[in-house]
């Protein structure tokens, strides 16, 4: 048995069989042997940039080594660097950060399988391959293996981008390959519910784009097989992931604003404000399901649930404010809105909108509670204005907070207050805590079954609208 095969065995190669693999790993655990971590990156393709260290490389013998390795790691599409002089060549290697090669965290490949290759997709690609960087110490590897799009030349040009080995124009070659561990579906909302129970019945893991279904009943649906068959799952709902709302959630949390007696969430956009503007499938009722309501409405949703907890009851109307886009018919709603009554007995405001003129992207959310009181505006995402009762009448009001690395997530990104963060981090935070949960077997507060209680909610906004009634959530 070669090297090359006994060190792709220890570090977890998909292309060994399972039977060597195991040979290999009863032998490695009589000897005490630990894995190369240098020959683990390679295997699992989490660097590349390789670095060589050799004596003196005027030496005729390590002048070929040298060249004959710089010529293979670019076939393979690495970079060298080369450094020479040991001090002492008998002294021990050690990691970067002077770590004995025993103590380093071992790391557990998780391969993604993206379908969709679009904006979102870009998204989602960008969010894994920044984990490692943002998270050093972390005990998994995202690693991009195989991406599907139904244009050739959108998911070629993917795979070229972020590096994905395998691009392919079916989605069900991702959900086959068997270097795949999470499906992450970033396509149209009508094809969530069936890549989603394909990729379930796999066993594969599923990350998802909001919302999980076109209706409630398609989430409830996936989010049931997923449970089934014991997997973890993720819909991306990463506006909560902000530092200020994070640091909100724990003033709330700790009574610093008292308790919460009514909200407002509102979430305005212009992409379909003027009837002169390109038809698109979100514009499509068969193909989107929802319009505002399950592309906004649900980050509106997630956010009001977070700061107050569920939602309980909701009367809303909705309407099409542009009927007719390219001389195609506009079949679902670009407005709505509705109030809210949460289970604590909270009461709430919630408008979402697709087609208003002005704002460009306004998702902004503000509560007041028995000491205090919040608002938040996403156009302004790195601060927020809290107001904490101090007993100094003349000195009570609203203070503008900006963010630093003192607030939550804020310092994986940046050291300096007030440089702020970006929304692509927003959905690097997302894709951590999912493979996490992946890794460590556990649940995230994002998973599956949230998703299909926002679609609970959302639905009871919709049916309210026909009834023109109270809704319970969950009644239909």
């Amino acid at each position: 048995m070669s090297a090359s095969t006994v060190s792709r065995a220890l570090n977890g190669d998909a292309r060994i069989g399972p039977e060597t693999r195991a040979r290999v790993g009863y032998v490695a655990a009589q000897l005490g042997y630990v894995p190369n971590q240098a020959a683990r990156s390679l295997v699992l393709r989490a660097t590349r940039t390789l670095g060589l260290l050799v004596p003196e490389v005027t030496d005729p013998i390590h002048g070929q080594a040298v060249a004959g390795f710089e010529d293979e790691a670019a076939l393979q599409g690495y970079t060298v660097i080369m450094a020479n002089g040991f001090d002492h060549p008998e002294r021990e290697a050690r990691p970067p950060d002077g770590r004995r090669e025993e103590e380093c965290v071992a790391t557990e490949r998780i391969g993604i399988g993206l379908v969709g290759a679009g904006w979102m997709g870009n998204e989602h690609s960008q969010a894994y391959r920044r984990i490692p960087e943002t998270w050093p110490e972390a005990n998994f590897a995202p690693v991009l293996v195989h991406v599907a799009d139904n244009v050739p030349t959108v998911a070629e040009a993917s795979a070229r981008r972020w590096e994905y080995p395998r691009s392919s124009t079916d989605w069900r070659a991702v959900i086959d390959d068997p270097e795949v561990d999470v499906v992450d579906i970033t396509g149209p909302n009508g094809l969530h519910r069936e890549v989603a129970l394909a990729a379930a019945a796999a066993g594969k893991h599923v990350g998802c784009e909001k919302p999980l279904g076109r209706t409630a009943a398609e989430a409830a649906e996936i989010a049931a097989a997923v449970a089934r068959a014991g997997l973890r799952s993720n819909c991306n709902f990463q506006y909560r992931h902000n530092p200020a709302i994070q640091y909100i959630r724990q003033l709330l949390a700790a009574g610093k604003l008292g308790q919460i007696t009514h909200l407002r969430a509102a979430f305005l956009t212009d992409f379909g404000w003027t009837p002169d503007g390109p038809f698109a499938w979100r514009f499509d009722g068969e193909v989107a399901g929802w319009g505002a309501l399950g592309d906004i409405g649900t980050h509106t949703v997630d956010m009001l649930e977070l700061l107050a907890g569920p939602v309980q009851e909701v009367i809303g109307t909705t309407a099409t404010l542009v009927a007719e886009r390219e001389h195609r018919a506009v079949t679902n709603e670009d407005y709505a809105s509705a109030l809210v009554r949460f289970a604590n007995g909270a009461l709430g405001t919630f408008e979402v909108s697709r087609a208003s003129a002005g704002p460009k992207d306004a998702f902004r959310v503000g509560g007041h509670g028995t000491r205090g009181a919040f608002d938040w505006d996403s156009e302004r995402m790195n601060e927020v204005q809290v107001f904490e009762m101090s007993g100094d009448e003349a000195a009570d009001g609203y203070r503008r907070l900006v963010m630093g690395p003192s607030h939550p997530w804020y310092g994986r990104f940046c050291p300096g207050a007030g440089s702020g963060l970006a929304w692509h981090d927003m959905t690097v935070i997302s894709m951590y805590q999912f493979l996490r949960g992946v890794a460590g077997g556990e649940p995230t507060e994002t998973d599956f079954e949230r998703a299909s209680h926002v679609a609970a909610v959302i639905d009871a906004i919709q049916s309210s609208h026909t009834t023109r009634a109270w809704t319970a959530v969950g009644a239909h």
